[in-house]
Protein backbone atom coordinates (compact mmCIF):
# COMPACT_ATOMS: atom_id res chain seq x y z
CA UNK A 1 0.00 0.00 0.00
CA UNK A 2 1.27 3.43 -0.59
CA UNK A 3 1.48 6.35 1.31
CA UNK A 4 -1.52 8.73 1.19
CA UNK A 5 -1.27 12.77 1.52
CA UNK A 6 -4.26 15.15 2.31
CA UNK A 7 -4.61 18.70 1.82
CA UNK A 8 -6.24 20.94 4.47
CA UNK A 9 -7.15 23.82 3.01
CA UNK A 10 -9.05 25.54 5.93
CA UNK A 11 -9.16 26.26 9.78
CA UNK A 12 -12.26 24.33 10.26
CA UNK A 13 -10.85 21.24 8.46
CA UNK A 14 -7.83 21.02 10.84
CA UNK A 15 -10.25 21.68 13.62
CA UNK A 16 -12.47 18.44 12.58
CA UNK A 17 -8.98 16.41 12.09
CA UNK A 18 -7.98 17.70 15.84
CA UNK A 19 -10.20 15.15 17.34
CA UNK A 20 -8.13 12.68 16.37
CA UNK A 21 -4.83 14.00 17.69
CA UNK A 22 -3.25 11.63 19.70
CA UNK A 23 -1.92 13.94 22.46
CA UNK A 24 -3.93 16.13 24.45
CA UNK A 25 -3.48 19.39 24.43
CA UNK A 26 -2.88 19.47 21.02
CA UNK A 27 -0.33 21.89 18.74
CA UNK A 28 -3.15 21.77 16.77
CA UNK A 29 -5.29 24.49 18.66
CA UNK A 30 -2.62 26.87 18.69
CA UNK A 31 -2.57 26.92 14.71
CA UNK A 32 -5.62 26.78 14.30
CA UNK A 33 -6.13 29.82 16.45
CA UNK A 34 -3.41 31.76 14.42
CA UNK A 35 -5.13 30.67 11.23
CA UNK A 36 -8.44 31.25 11.88
CA UNK A 37 -7.21 35.12 13.00
CA UNK A 38 -5.41 35.52 10.05
CA UNK A 39 -8.16 34.23 7.97
CA UNK A 40 -11.10 36.44 9.21
CA UNK A 41 -8.31 39.37 9.16
CA UNK A 42 -6.88 38.97 5.39
CA UNK A 43 -9.27 36.89 3.81
CA UNK A 44 -6.33 34.38 2.71
CA UNK A 45 -3.17 33.17 3.90
CA UNK A 46 -0.13 31.21 2.90
CA UNK A 47 -1.02 28.77 5.56
CA UNK A 48 -4.04 27.83 2.62
CA UNK A 49 -1.61 25.69 0.96
CA UNK A 50 0.74 24.47 3.38
CA UNK A 51 -1.18 22.37 5.50
CA UNK A 52 -1.30 18.81 5.23
CA UNK A 53 -2.03 15.08 6.55
CA UNK A 54 -0.19 12.44 5.76
CA UNK A 55 -0.50 8.44 6.18
CA UNK A 56 2.64 6.25 5.53
CA UNK A 57 2.08 3.35 3.50
CA UNK A 58 3.74 1.04 5.67
CA UNK A 59 3.09 -1.48 8.74
CA UNK A 60 4.50 1.29 11.17
CA UNK A 61 0.68 2.85 10.87
CA UNK A 62 2.13 6.81 10.95
CA UNK A 63 0.06 9.59 10.44
CA UNK A 64 0.36 13.24 11.18
CA UNK A 65 -0.21 16.24 10.12
CA UNK A 66 2.75 18.51 8.70
CA UNK A 67 3.21 21.88 7.40
CA UNK A 68 5.57 24.31 5.24
CA UNK A 69 7.29 26.83 6.96
CA UNK A 70 7.82 29.88 5.68
CA UNK A 71 11.33 28.95 4.77
CA UNK A 72 9.87 25.79 2.37
CA UNK A 73 11.08 23.63 5.52
CA UNK A 74 8.47 20.54 6.65
CA UNK A 75 7.90 21.19 10.42
CA UNK A 76 5.54 18.26 12.11
CA UNK A 77 2.64 19.66 13.85
CA UNK A 78 0.79 16.38 15.61
CA UNK A 79 0.44 12.83 15.54
CA UNK A 80 -2.95 11.33 14.92
CA UNK A 81 -4.99 7.90 15.09
CA UNK A 82 -4.12 6.11 11.89
CA UNK A 83 -7.75 4.74 11.00
CA UNK A 84 -10.28 7.57 12.30
CA UNK A 85 -7.87 9.80 11.03
CA UNK A 86 -7.81 8.08 7.37
CA UNK A 87 -11.67 7.27 7.20
CA UNK A 88 -12.42 11.21 8.17
CA UNK A 89 -9.48 12.17 5.52
CA UNK A 90 -10.94 9.91 2.49
CA UNK A 91 -14.53 11.18 2.70
CA UNK A 92 -13.96 15.20 3.52
CA UNK A 93 -10.58 16.17 1.91
CA UNK A 94 -8.63 15.85 -1.52
CA UNK A 95 -5.91 13.69 -1.75
CA UNK A 96 -2.75 14.68 -3.08
CA UNK A 97 -0.39 13.09 -5.41
CA UNK A 98 3.34 13.78 -6.02
CA UNK A 99 4.16 15.07 -9.60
Amino acid sequence: MAAKRFHISTPEELQALAEYAKETPNRLSNIIRVWTAVKRKDGKTRWDNAIYCGFSGDRMRIAEVVRFTADNELEWCASLKYNLALNWCEKHLTEVYDT
